[in-house]
């Protein structure tokens, strides 16, 4: 049923594509942007399913936001359609991601339809970073450290009373909130968080209790890594991220300990510990790659063949599929069509592998016994993250994540706003 809905879903967009050059409408580059954020957020987290990725394709190939905006300016009565026809496209397509699309579709034109002129954005060509941020148009309003000429920060109404807030959770989403709160003018502000610390999912465990200590280890236990575009700012998924970040070091510049630093985020290291069928070495300790490079191959517990870079291996059974998709798409689809009842386990120890090494796949199976995801949902996330025209780089915090929700407590005690750790 999930491939029969791929072919009308396919069938839709290429409609839809016709009609957007039909209108002039150019194919101006890619953009990540505001409507694959949007899709994440309904979709609760990471884009894995065969219907989000092949959105996540249809908004890289045009600017979603730019096209709805167009189609407002040059077509309304196609916008009226769009809107009239939703629910009986809905229960013609028959599936839940559908109302994902279409819902999405929906938000965003009667946003900007309701809106009035007269507020609309200023999106020149020297604040295209933010165009492909929904959520950036609330940074856009609200946040008054923005240097961009081209942007018109117009008046709101001043309340005549200094409205009382509570918000609940001291996470980056209450954070932020209460961030544009005080922007806004607004600050006689509650914030309840059950636990002792703010952040949220964004956690850093510290292995010393000395923050002064350059060297102390650190782990995350949550968020870990911001994705963004070399040099194109515009379509860096996270850069809303980046630019509170700006904002809070220009706010806590007086205060280096509160400064934010980001660093490249490491994938893997070449000297990495290897550990393999429990095998360490005379001392007890575990091996890395230099080390094992210097004892007998018998000793680590694989076979002679097995090579030492398992990730190149798992490149390797990709690539094909990789090929294909950026060849001919709808092919590439069909190629992995063939492989959808496998999980990267059985994918790789009853296809991949007895091709490609020489002794039974069984005797690599603590090697990819942990290995129980989808292949196919594999395969197309590593397609999106790691396959685009624009790849995507990855930093993260220097010291740690936490550093992050950290940065907002200065602003909490300045601004005088009450933060209850422990709330129940």
């Amino acid at each position: 049923m999930v491939w029969e809905s791929l072919l009308v879903a396919t069938s839709t967009i290429q409609l839809l594509t016709r009609i957007l050059k039909a209108l002039g409408i150019r194919k101006d580059g890619i953009t990540p942007g505001s409507f694959m954020e949007s899709i994440e957020d309904r979709c609760g987290g990471r884009i894995f399913s065969w219907v989000e990725f092949l959105c996540v394709r249809f908004v890289r190939y045009f600017d979603l936001d730019n096209i709805i905006l167009s189609l407002l300016k040059k077509a309304p009565i196609i916008v009226k359609l769009l809107k009239n026809g939703m629910k009986r496209l809905y229960s013609f397509i028959r599936n839940w991601w559908a109302l994902v699309l279409i819902s999405t579709l929906a938000i965003v034109v009667q946003r900007e339809s309701k809106k009035d002129k007269t507020r609309r954005l200023k999106r020149g060509p020297d604040n295209e970073r933010f165009n492909a941020h929904l959520k950036s148009y609330y940074y856009f309003d609200y946040v008054k450290r923005l240097k961009d000429d081209n942007t018109d920060i117009f008046p709101r109404d001043t309340p005549t009373e200094n409205p009382k807030i509570c918000i609940i959770g001291a996470g980056l989403a209450g954070l932020f909130s209460a961030l544009l709160l005080k922007e806004a003018g607004i600050k006689d502000i509650t914030i309840l968080e059950y636990q002792d610390r703010v952040g949220g999912r964004v956690h850093t465990h510290y292995f010393t209790d000395d923050p002064d200590d350059e060297r102390r280890l650190y782990g995350e236990i949550g968020a870990m890594r911001l994705p963004y575009v070399e040099g194109r700012p515009e379509l860096s998924p996270h850069q809303l991220v980046f630019d509170t970040i700006d904002y809070l070091n220009e706010y806590n510049k007086d205060d280096d300990k509160k400064q934010i630093t980001t660093i490249p985020f490491i994938f893997s290291d070449s000297n990495a510990i290897y550990y393999f069928n429990n095998k360490k070495d005379h001392t007890g300790k575990l091996m890395t790659k230099n080390y094992s490079a210097t004892v007998e191959v018998s000793q680590l517990g694989y076979p002679d063949t097995m090579p030492s870079n398992f990730l190149d291996l798992w490149n390797e059974a990709l690539q094909p599929f990789f090929d294909v998709l950026n060849t001919d798409f709808t092919k590439g689809l069909k190629m992995l069509k063939r492989y959808d009842q496998h999980s990267i386990y059985s994918y790789l120890k009853e296809v991949f592998l007895p091709a490609r090494l020489p002794k039974q796949a069984e005797d690599y199976d603590e090697i990819i016994s942990e290995f129980l995801l989808s292949f196919v949902d594999m395969a197309i996330a590593s397609y999106t993250f790691d396959n685009l025209k624009y790849p995507l780089s990855w930093n993260t915090i220097d010291k740690g994540m936490q550093r992050f929700p950290n940065a907002f407590l200065s602003l909490i005690k300045k601004e005088k706003m009450d933060l209850r750790y422990n709330s129940e």
